[in-house]
């Protein structure tokens, strides 16, 4: 594959269809079949993954609101190097969107495993003090 870069052939096509072939060849078949995944539904998967980072980066919301609660984790590295750059140069931007100063939460781990097994509770935790601090 890496000819196809050097000689300026590169197809996103091709590259997407020898990668998922690969993948393939190396997957556990009963794991694929228990998933109910072939190769085409994979690659819905990995387009719906890509489009989800896409949007972190993309997505630009309008409108505005009278309060906003923002919690935050570890960013995705497609969004931001640091969790700092993500908060001041991503996340601050909702305060243009906000009739208020807007309020974050940090939270532990990293951005897919905020609510999971391990994190849930500390999460839940956050988001019950929120609550209570905008009376609810």
């Amino acid at each position: 594959m890496r000819d196809l870069f050097e000689k300026g052939t590169f197809n996103v096509d091709i590259a997407r269809n020898d990668a998922s072939h690969a993948v393939m060849k190396l997957a556990d078949v009963g794991r694929f079949r228990e998933l109910v995944l072939d190769e085409t539904s994979l690659l819905r998967w990995a387009d719906v993954a890509y489009g989800l980072q896409s949007m972190a980066i993309d997505y630009e919301p309008t409108g505005s609101v009278s309060v906003i609660d923002i919690f935050h984790a570890e960013p995705l590295r497609v969004a931001a190097l640091s969790r700092d750059e993500w908060v001041h140069k991503q996340l601050s931007r909702w305060e243009d969107l906000c009739r208020s100063e807007p309020r974050f939460h940090e939270v532990g781990s990293g951005h897919y495993t905020m609510i999971g097994p391990e994190y849930v509770t500390s999460f839940a935790q956050r988001l019950r003090a929120a609550l209570e601090a905008r009376g609810i």
